[in-house]
Formats: structure tokens, sequence, C-alpha cells
């Protein structure tokens, strides 16, 4: 999750150990839920912030950006999802 929080900032190859601000308050924020039973799935409970309207109907005016925090968990389950892709071309392999 830490390098979902600074990926979401400026995607690198490598994190200083300090974190940006923003990364650090939306680690602080997010929780682990309960794990379920007899599975390697985690919840994790993270706050999204609602994205703020200016008003307008047409979607070609709004902007694009993500909050902070939905930007995170989706940088979050793209890399899970690379994770698992890589997991499952090594084992083919084999």
């Amino acid at each position: 999750m830490p390098a979902a929080a600074c990926a979401a900032v400026e995607k690198r190859s490598l994190y200083a150990k300090r974190m940006p601000e923003q990364s650090m308050s939306f680690l602080n924020h997010a929780k682990f839920g309960s794990p379920q039973w007899g599975s390697y799935v985690l919840t994790i409970i993270s706050p999204v912030r609602p994205k703020i309207s200016s008003g307008r109907d047409l979607p070609a005016e709004e902007p694009t950006n993500e909050p902070f925090e939905q930007q995170t968990m989706i940088t979050l389950a793209e890399a899970v999802s690379a994770l698992e892709i890589a997991a499952r071309d090594a084992v083919a392999v084999e």
C-alpha cells in the first residue's frame, strides 16, 4: 500500500525513505478489514472523498482527476493484477 500511495503521487521505480505528505495522510486513514475465512482475500477500508461537481451536466467539461484515495486504490489494484499475471506466467513456464 505505501508504494501504491507513492505511485499515485508520482510513478517511479524507486521511492526514497520519505513518502509524500499526501501518501502518509492516506495511509494513516486507510484500515485493513477482517480477512475472509479460509481465503487470501484482504479487505482494505479506504475513505474516498466525493468528486466535487462544478454544476455542469456535460462530462466533457468535468475534470478527469479522481480523488487521491481512489487513484491509490486503482494503482494498487493494477499492481495486484500485474502480479497475478506474472505469477501465472511463471507457473506456465515451469
